[in-house]
């Protein structure tokens, strides 16, 4: 095996190919009297164009290239998005209910009855005291498993 480095420029060139697009010849291009449509271009700039032709060429390529990158852009963000989507339902669990949520009610609905007395509410209170333990112990058991 070769310890050589590889690497892959990406030019105008063949993005315009990957995309399709027919290249002009390498005849100058005619002056154009206002700026695309869509593309902002400051009155230096179209002063400048106006100038010189390989200038002008250049720009619309980099306005080409520019739109390439933003579908792409579109492109690889939608792949994201499923991606994200696919691994969140893969990793994603199931929300369990919450435990003892009856004795907890009869314990609050019994302190609501009895707040001149609480200590009617000893036995529902161990209720749900032992409901959580069991819970507990429950969960405790499931992870040494």
């Amino acid at each position: 095996m070769s310890s050589q480095q590889y690497s892959v420029e990406f030019t105008v060139g063949v993005l315009e190919k990957l995309a399709g697009i027919k290249v002009a010849s390498k005849n100058p291009i005619p002056k154009q009297s206002q700026p695309q449509v869509g593309h902002h271009v400051n009155s230096e700039a179209a002063a400048l164009a106006k100038l010189d032709p390989l200038l002008l060429r250049a720009l619309q390529a980099s306005n080409k290239v520019g739109d390439l990158l933003l579908k792409q852009e579109e492109t690889e963000s939608q792949k994201i998005k499923e991606l994200s989507q696919e691994l969140l339902l893969k990793h994603s669990y199931a929300v369990s209910p919450v435990p003892c949520e009856v004795q907890r009610a009869a314990v609050v609905d019994c302190y609501k009855v009895n707040k001149e007395n609480p200590l009617k509410c000893a036995a529902m209170v161990q209720s749900y005291a032992d409901c959580g333990a069991s819970v507990f112990s429950k969960n405790v058991q499931n992870l040494k498993a």
